[in-house]
């Protein structure tokens, strides 16, 4: 079994990447907005499909807006699982 690396992969991880920078940074340093980090999420995401769509890496509208969404909120649902373990294992 091999992976291909395409740049669709390539956009997914660097979208990630940022979204979790991003909301580290809001998090560590309690910015007022740290409630609405979803928010950011999707914003990321919106952007970042605009800028695939952009730079000619991606012709479907459709598709580059789903991959960069679903990389920014993948990275906060992966970032709320891990915290929610972290807190049950602490309980025990």
């Amino acid at each position: 079994m091999t992976i291909e690396i395409t740049a669709e992969l390539i956009f997914a991880v660097v979208t990630a990447v940022v979204t979790a920078i991003v909301g580290w940074a809001a998090k560590k340093w309690q910015w007022p907005t740290k409630e609405y980090i979803p928010f950011q999420n999707l914003a990321i995401g919106i952007l970042s499909g605009i800028l695939f769509l952009v730079t000619g890496l991606q012709t479907n509208m459709v598709s580059a807006l789903l991959i960069g969404l679903g990389a920014s909120f993948g990275v906060a649902g992966m970032y709320d699982l891990m915290k929610c373990k972290n807190k049950n294992t602490k309980e025990k």
